[in-house]
């Protein structure tokens, strides 16, 4: 299909300047209509699961009868105002007004391609694409595609009248105060009318995560902003938002605007005292302006099975969400799969976004593919899959969400709601025409710190742990022969590391038990990594793999199902007929890898059984964890199913089963679509055991 070039119609050459010079630009005058009180609405049209599953790509409004689909439609007047995609697939034909404003491939709306979807505006982003170039209507816009593969896509809108521009006055030259605070502290009270355009910090001696900033407009009894500087001034997170200026301060962008009087304030919660330099610059405004107060909200908190994370609730007054900084840490072994939960906005009780995953929200995609990155309106970074810990920003700046009553935002975790025990940190940024929050609760006093770590290992050095071995440098050559690693009250795992590898298999040491290591030639080791061993059935019989078909795997009949005798042997992919194998789960997450233990390959199906023995009757929680589907039946009967995909994690479905004294069949049939194949399960009552096979 070719590219029809359309002129971009001169009201969307406004907008796109106007875009191009907030993109651009660092400057507070640069984002100086935000504050402005908005007339229109937000709607997005995505991809996501319409069962509200995991399944979020290749969803459409509507088919054509001439097999097109329909990704987006929105009514006039409005403005498309951003495009996500983390795969943008294929060609795609927007309609403005009934008439063909662009066709041709997908990737040309971020590539630079087709003037002016080109950067800053339009550009990938980790892992996703990301497009803020505006294309006004007055009637409709409307987005196909011809029938071909599925995408995950955002089109959002902002529908009815843009906000007037309105002429406003040069800021003051900058003040800087030297401040030194400890507990809580007034900085700077400002008389007005006016607006702060700019508050930089340049910290000297303070934690970032222990040092907070409040803002109290017009004789509010709680201050409107109360925030954490390590997520309102983030120097690792820069946007047009928020940035280092180059001059060691880092920098807030966006207008503060009160009406008679602002109060700004500091609290360290950390220990001594916190020295820092406090940049402001002060907008005089109209006595009669009605720009709304600028918001910040801090929320923390452990995320409980089956409930979202609220990152925000406003209540009774119109306003605009404008951002959402997070630092989001997985529970124990869970990676990065937190990251599968889908955002939800619900702006005056209707749903105006439901998105297809926590990093599309951030502008990313693919768990933002490991890497940091910054852009206008996002950025990411500290992706640390092992730590299981992400910050990421996200800014509003061309596509704000207007509500005239109320708002809510929530986050999923995993696929959803499943990744109990991760432990998110947001600061909601947004404008309302409400002086103070509404509740006292949302601005008391909090902790300030980011999210802990998950429990994860410690790096001993080796001659810690072989004694009377020569050891040069910390490290230690090990004989051939038999070692032994230390007992512990608790289970553990050990791996043996040179060059920062692992050179064996990890061990695992029961609790109470040493970890014997026997080796045939010598092997040098320069650390041993530590790890408590995690709550896991580990000891698994598994058959396969078995041909899925096109994510069809659970609805086949493969063999185990029916008859999962020990001594049963299956037709299976590459091998002809084989038996069960016997495998134990050495690593300290306590996830069966499947991917290892298959060879690596998709739309497969694996079952793993184990034989359950329980000393008394008893009613028991299995907790289960698989990528991707999953179907559990205990005794031969069928009693939990979960299809979609997701990332395996501890403890993403709850199963309660009920265990009659004696032994019991538990088989798990395992579907892997793409990516990563693997099965978490553990019983949460000490008197059930786990094993292969049945005693002989």
């Amino acid at each position: 299909m070719g590219r029809v070039t359309t002129p971009v119609p001169r009201s969307a050459a406004a907008l796109c300047a106007a875009a191009l010079s907030c993109a651009s630009g660092v400057r507070g005058q640069d984002l100086a209509q935000l504050p402005e009180p908005r007339a229109d609405r937000s709607r997005a049209c995505t991809s996501s699961d319409p069962a509200g599953g995991n399944e979020d790509s290749g969803h459409y409004l509507a088919v054509l009868p001439d097999k097109s689909r329909v990704l987006a439609e929105f009514p006039g007047p409005g403005r498309l105002a951003r495009v996500w995609s983390a795969d943008p697939r294929g060609d795609v034909r927007i309609e403005i007004d009934g008439a063909e404003h662009f066709r041709g491939p997908f990737r040309a709306l971020f590539d630079g391609s087709n003037p002016p979807h080109g950067p800053p505006l339009a550009a990938p982003f980790a892992g996703g694409f990301l497009c803020f170039v505006p294309i006004p209507f007055r009637h409709r816009c409307r987005v196909t595609s011809p029938a071909g593969p599925g995408t995950y896509h955002h089109w959002t809108a902002l529908l009815g009248p843009a906000p007037e521009l309105v002429a406003l006055p040069a800021p003051r030259p900058p003040v800087v105060r030297r401040c030194e605070v400890a507990g809580a502290c007034e900085l700077a009270t400002f008389t007005g009318p006016g607006e702060l355009v700019e508050i930089a910090v340049r910290i000297e001696r303070a934690d970032p995560r222990a040092l907070w900033l409040c803002a109290t407009a017009d004789g509010a009894t709680v201050p409107g902003l109360a925030a954490p500087l390590d997520l309102l001034l983030p120097g690792d997170l820069p946007t047009a938002a928020t940035q280092g200026t180059g001059d060691g301060f880092v920098a807030l962008h966006l207008p503060v605007p009160w009406r008679q009087r602002l109060v700004l304030a500091a609290r360290h919660e950390g220990e001594g005292r916190a020295l820092f330099d406090l940049r402001t610059r002060v907008r005089d405004l109209p006595a009669d302006h009605r720009r709304h107060y600028l918001h910040a909200h801090f929320h923390r908190a452990a995320n409980r099975w089956g409930e979202p994370f609220p990152v925000l609730r406003v209540d009774g007054r119109p306003g605009h969400l404008v951002g959402v900084v997070a630092e989001l840490c997985g529970g124990p072994a869970q990676g990065l799969s937190f990251l599968e939960g889908d955002e939800t906005v619900v702006a005056d009780g209707e749903t105006v976004l439901r998105g297809t995953g926590t990093e599309d929200f951030f502008g990313g995609g693919w768990y933002f593919r490991g890497n940091p990155a910054s852009s206008p309106c996002a950025a990411v970074a500290r992706i640390d899959e092992r730590l299981c810990r992400v910050r990421a920003a996200r800014w509003l700046l061309f596509d704000p969400i207007p509500f005239a009553r109320d708002l809510r935002v929530d986050l999923e975790h995993g696929g959803g709601n499943d990744a109990a025990g991760s432990d998110y940190a947001t600061l909601a940024v947004w404008y309302d025409d409400a002086a103070g929050l509404g509740r006292a609760d949302l601005a008391g006093s909090l902790p300030a710190n980011a999210p802990r770590p998950a429990p994860q290992w410690e790096d001993l050095e080796p001659a810690a742990l072989f004694p009377g071995l020569l050891a040069s440098a910390g490290a230690v050559e090990l004989p051939p022969g038999e070692h032994h690693l230390p007992a512990a009250p608790a289970a553990r795992c050990y791996t043996l590391r040179a060059a920062g590898r692992p050179v064996l298999p990890t061990l695992l040491a029961p609790a109470g038990e040493r970890a014997t290591l026997r080796i045939g030639a010598p092997l040098a080791v320069d650390e041993v990594r530590v790890e408590p061993a995690l709550p896991a059935i580990r000891s698994w019989r598994i058959a396969g793999p078995f041909p899925g078909g096109g994510r069809r795997g659970l609805d086949r009949t493969h063999g185990p199902e029916t008859d999962a005798g020990e001594a049963r042997a299956y037709e299976v992919l590459g091998d002809g007929p084989r038996g069960w194998r016997a495998i134990e789960v050495p690593t300290a997450s306590g996830v069966l890898d499947l991917d290892a233990a298959m060879g690596r390959r998709d739309e497969v199906v694996a079952f793993a059984a184990t034989t359950l023995r329980a000393a008394s009757d008893q009613d028991v929680v299995l907790w289960l964890g698989s990528d991707d589907a999953v179907r559990v039946y205990l005794d031969n009967v069928p009693v939990h199913e979960r299809r979609g995909v997701r990332g395996v994690a501890r403890d993403q479905d709850r199963v309660p089963l009920r265990l009659t004294q004696g032994e019991h069949l538990l088989l798990c049939e395992v579907e892997d679509y793409h990516g990563g194949f693997g099965l978490f399960a553990r019983i949460d009552a000490a008197s059930v055991t786990a094993a292969a096979f049945r005693a002989r």
